[in-house]
């Protein structure tokens, strides 16, 4: 049985979540500061240190705990539409499905991206349950991916003998090498080329793999 104490506790987090996200989501990561998460949430910056470390770990935890189920709703609309429309293309619905993903990182900064890997590598410990929960969001993903491209194999789109299994997962490594390899590490590359870059991949990938 959890004490009154535990219980403050637990709902002063949930408050300063609440007031992350809401601002998170109006303003950008960017914009957003520390000191307005506090001010807002009626407490000190000490106070927040006392349950975030750092911005970005709460930003963290905002995306992986809305952000992504928010885009396994939409794959899932994707997916329906896929399944109810005889003459859905392939590429075009896969790249449609992709761009969703990347709906999640479009709005905000590369620096933040390389900020939030640094941290992974920094503090991976404190991380655990996080990185946890990102995992079976990604398996999620690539559960999805493997349904739509079952409904084109059904479809007799993708040749008989394609595997699923292999090609969502190779699906999801283009995507986030692309993501991680190509446009968080490198310094030119816009979110723009990078997208393009990720759907002229899947394309090249599909070539010889169409019936």
């Amino acid at each position: 049985m959890t004490t009154l104490r535990e219980r403050k506790k637990r709902a002063l987090r949930d408050q300063i979540i609440n007031v992350a996200e809401n601002a998170f989501n109006s303003q950008g990561y960017e914009k957003t500061t520390i000191a307005q998460i506090a001010k807002s949430a009626n407490i000190g910056m000490g106070t927040f240190y006392n349950y975030f470390p750092s911005k970005s770990e709460l930003y963290l935890y905002t995306f992986i705990n809305n952000k992504h189920h928010t885009a396994i709703k939409k794959l899932n609309n994707i997916i329906n539409y896929t399944l109810n429309n005889p003459n859905a293309d392939l590429i075009k619905t896969l790249t449609q499905l992709i761009d969703v993903l990347f709906e999640n990182m479009q709005d905000t900064k590369k620096e933040f991206w390389k900020e939030l890997l640094v941290i992974f590598t920094a503090n991976y410990n404190d991380f655990q349950k996080h990185m946890q929960k990102h995992t079976e969001l990604d398996i999620k993903v690539i559960e999805h991916l493997a349904v739509f491209l079952n409904l084109f194999k059904e479809k007799g789109i993708l040749a008989p003998d394609f595997n699923i299994d292999d090609g969502a997962n190779c699906i999801f490594g283009i995507i986030t090498s692309q993501v991680l390899m190509y446009y968080v590490y490198e310094k030119t590359p816009t979110f723009e080329q990078m997208r393009e870059n990720t759907h002229r991949l899947i394309k090249l990938f599909f070539t010889v793999k169409l019936s």
